[in-house]
């Protein structure tokens, strides 16, 4: 997967990502696996 383009706002909480149509599922997946993961981790060390 390739990633043709990253722009992020002022703020942190805006990030855009651009990537060819043939990689949307790929990116979508990896993007949900990663956010599942942090928030698992960011839970269970409170």
């Amino acid at each position: 997967m390739n990633v043709i383009l990253i722009t992020q706002s002022s703020s942190e909480h805006s990030i855009t990502v651009g990537i060819n149509d043939s990689d949307m599922l790929k990116a979508k997946a990896a993007v949900d696996s990663e956010f599942a993961r942090r928030s698992t981790t960011s839970a269970s060390s409170r």
